[in-house]
């Protein structure tokens, strides 16, 4: 365990109200954690801050927003050049106690069939992130809420479905086997697609509801018919590339949850819906690619 090398990512963008509580947060870990930060075209003082504050942090200033999946692309390939152990992703508005990346590599010690790992999500109040709890339900993450509501013994990791990306910790086999994340994404779906290419290479994704990290995030209701149309243009999008790609459905299964995805979301907002299908369109040979590079990395 004291021979581990773990390399921690933080993608920051604008970040200065946060990158203090989220990089001491790393820096008092109860066990050591290398810290790379890639900027991605900051205008704020969130560079100066971890140059001044931080000066034992690497520091990769892109100057340009490459977006959440090829920032952190950047950070696998140098966390893979350092021959680290384990990847921890923490978003910027993001924050863990003292003991939770310890917590996450003794799990995993265990319970090597996992790929990706996460904590338990508070939100920057006492309670838990109201986003992150549909992912206890059993819709996601069975048995979870009933071992807790019925007062029996927690596991010590519980397999998922899905858990957003904003603080996983994966071990190099992941990266190894299922690479980085698609940079065709623009912003949304990233951490969707990751996971089914996981499960896919056979990784399980688990939740440690005894480790405990913070995402500081608004406590709303995100209902896709409130989006702007730019924002529901890109949510449509990013569904729409996650279904087409995912390598665990065969094409012919694909087409229901594609046409009910379009035909429901056209019903809420016709134009940006079918700007979103058009960009589908014009992109399938890069798709296509993608999606042959994310199966045959085993």
């Amino acid at each position: 365990m004291q021979n581990l090398k773990i390399t921690s990512i933080i993608i920051t963008f604008n970040g200065e109200q946060w990158i203090t509580k989220c990089l001491s947060s790393l820096i008092n870990s109860s066990i050591k954690t290398e810290i790379i930060v890639i900027d991605n075209g900051s205008n704020d003082q969130t560079k100066e801050i971890i140059e001044k504050s931080f000066p034992n942090v690497q520091l990769l200033v892109s100057g340009v927003n490459l977006g959440f999946g090829k920032a952190n692309n950047m950070g696998f390939a140098k966390a893979l050049e350092m021959n680290s152990d384990y990847v921890f992703l923490l978003n910027q508005d993001a924050w863990v106690e003292m003991d939770t990346i310890k917590k996450l590599v003794e799990v995993h010690q265990r319970n090597p069939e996992f790929g990706i790992l996460s904590p338990i999500h508070k939100s920057g109040g006492s309670e838990i992130d109201q986003n992150f709890l549909k992912y206890l339900g059993p819709k996601f993450t069975p048995i979870l809420l009933s071992d807790f509501l019925l007062d029996r013994n927690l596991k010590e990791v519980y397999p998922t479905h899905f858990v957003n990306a904003a603080i996983w910790l994966l071990p190099k086999t992941t990266i190894q086997k299922v690479g980085g994340f698609l940079n065709i994404f623009n912003h949304y779906g990233e951490d969707d697609n990751y996971i089914d290419r996981c499960i896919y290479h056979h990784f399980k994704i688990g939740i440690v509801p005894k480790a405990l990290g913070v995402h500081d995030r608004p406590q709303k209701n995100n209902n896709p018919g409130n989006f702007s149309k730019s924002k529901f243009q890109n949510y449509v999008f990013s569904h729409l590339l996650t279904l087409i790609l995912n390598p665990n459905v065969n094409k012919k299964r694909k087409l229901t949850p594609i046409s009910f995805l379009l035909l429901k979301n056209f019903y809420r907002k016709p134009y940006p819906t079918t700007i979103a299908a058009f960009l589908i369109l014009r992109k399938l040979r890069v798709i296509k690619e993608q999606y042959k590079t994310s199966k045959l990395l085993k």
